[in-house]
């Protein structure tokens, strides 16, 4: 038997992202929005288009993620979604930003803290109400969390990173938009590429691979390949375009066909060193690719 299963709505092409604030109305009435403080420094491409969405008026509260989302980090901000009445969440951002995103949406209308959701280092139980709409609009190309149905988070305490996983996770409306990706320095750009074709390549191989994955991981792999030395050297919108495409595929694929053990030695060492998760990729699967 094959089940396949994405987020609700894609909407994929350059200057998507000006229908947004749009598009979150349609979704809810009182958003929540994550976003990253990285990008709001800048004042970049990601950054104007969460001012747009302030400026739409149905913003209830608002977060900056600054790294991995963080246990602590993630409890403290779903309560002040709680608190302000929200009825979804808008995430703008990498893997980081879209995963607390989904925490907030999942810790925000349930019982207990993170670490009883969370698999390996937690309790590892079930939501007892889903989650919130979420609205994910990906930055960066790489982790592919528009299309996957768990947040990652750390906890210091345990050392590691583990997800809380759920099918209400699954973002509501994934907005993948590449002209928001066009001021990401090279070096996350780099590490993000990495992560996006180290997962298209484990979904591929995996033991849970099927018909419908397998022709996801082709077509990332073709787009990854012949974009991803261009997106990091002399970046453009086409390079940009591909590689976000790649990273959404990868996101369906895992989602539905698994990782393997690049990812799997990949959480621990992300839980105690302060590299970025891409580049562990990169780093663990140099041996495998030479060879």
């Amino acid at each position: 038997m094959v089940e396949f299963t994405t987020a609700n709505r894609i909407i994929l092409g350059a200057g998507t992202s000006a229908d947004l604030p749009q598009l979150v109305a349609e979704i809810g009435e009182a958003a929540f929005l994550v976003v990253s403080a990285g990008a709001a420094a800048r004042g970049d491409a990601a950054a104007r288009c969460a001012e747009r969405l302030l400026d739409g008026g149905n913003i209830v509260g608002q977060v900056a993620v600054r790294g991995e989302p963080e246990v602590a980090a993630v409890e403290t901000a779903a309560a002040l979604a709680r608190m302000a009445g929200c009825d979804c969440v808008v995430a703008i951002g990498g893997g980081s930003v879209i995963d607390t995103g989904k925490a907030i949406a999942a810790l925000a209308v349930n019982t207990a803290g993170a670490l009883d959701y969370m698999e390996a280092v937690g309790a590892g139980r079930k939501l007892e109400r889903p989650a919130l709409p979420v609205i994910a609009v990906p930055t960066t190309a790489g982790a592919g969390s528009e299309a996957t149905r768990n947040a990652v988070i750390r906890s210091a305490q345990h050392k590691a990173k583990a997800s809380i996983r759920d099918l209400s996770l699954l973002p509501r409306l994934a907005l993948v938009d590449p002209e928001l990706s066009m001021d990401v320095p090279a070096s996350v750009t780099a590490a993000c590429g990495m992560d996006a074709l180290t997962q298209l390549i484990e979904a591929f191989v995996g033991r849970r691979a099927n018909p419908l994955t397998d022709g996801l991981c082709r077509e990332g792999l073709r787009l990854a390949a012949r974009s991803i030395r261009q997106v990091v050297t002399t970046p453009n919108l086409q390079s940009r375009s591909d590689l976000a495409t790649a990273a959404l595929l990868s996101g369906m694929a895992l989602a539905n066909a698994g990782l393997g053990a690049v990812h799997g030695i990949a959480a621990p060492l992300g839980g105690v060193a302060d590299v970025p998760h891409g580049a562990i990729c990169a780093a663990l699967l140099a041996p495998i690719t030479a060879s």
